[in-house]
């Protein structure tokens, strides 16, 4: 379980690496649906973080991505 939610937090770093290297070099990209990938993120992020079937030592990885999102 830990290595399956280790390999989400993975996915959702390169997800979140792919969504900005798409706001750099995309033309078609409307600035509202750029504005809209960080709400959603941080939303998706906190529900894991929350999540109580998930056990507290897999969350921490889930959490320090957390307040990286959240820090300026």
């Amino acid at each position: 379980m830990r290595f399956a939610i280790g390999l989400a937090a993975s996915l959702i770093i390169a997800w979140v690496a792919f969504a900005v290297f798409l706001l750099v070099t995309a033309r078609g990209l409307r600035p509202r649906e750029a504005a809209r990938l960080v709400p959603d993120t941080f939303g998706l992020v906190r529900r894991l973080a929350a999540d109580g079937t998930i056990p507290r030592s897999a969350r921490v990885p889930v959490w320090a991505l957390l307040a990286y999102l959240a820090s300026p």
